[in-house]
């Protein structure tokens, strides 16, 4: 009966053992590891203030703003044509109406 309590109390000493190594390994670790963890807030911020596209992206908007503007120009143009091709039209058919006539 002693060798048997004896072998219970063992066990119990090695499980108590094992896990407090358990214990002070993960808190050991997670004191070494967590220090130099960043937050996802903090990764956003980073991204949005410090990002080395921060500046193309200015560039990229400013570049789409001035071919927006080119476009408004172009179709301006394209319409500004449109209107002298209709009155070259009437022009050539009334041309022709004359030079039928004769």
């Amino acid at each position: 009966m002693r060798h048997k309590m004896e072998t219970t109390h063992s066990i119990w000493k090695v499980l108590a053992v094992a896990l407090l190594g358990i214990v002070v390994t993960g808190a050991s670790a997670w004191m070494v590891f967590d220090q130099g963890v960043v937050s996802r807030e903090e990764v956003s911020q980073m991204i949005e203030r410090e990002s080395p596209y921060l500046a193309d992206r200015l560039v990229l908007r400013e570049t789409l703003q001035a071919n927006s503007e080119t476009l408004r120009r172009v179709a301006a143009d394209v319409n500004a044509i449109k209107v002298e091709q209709a009155r070259l039209g009437e022009r050539v058919e009334m041309v022709m109406k004359v030079v039928e006539k004769r």
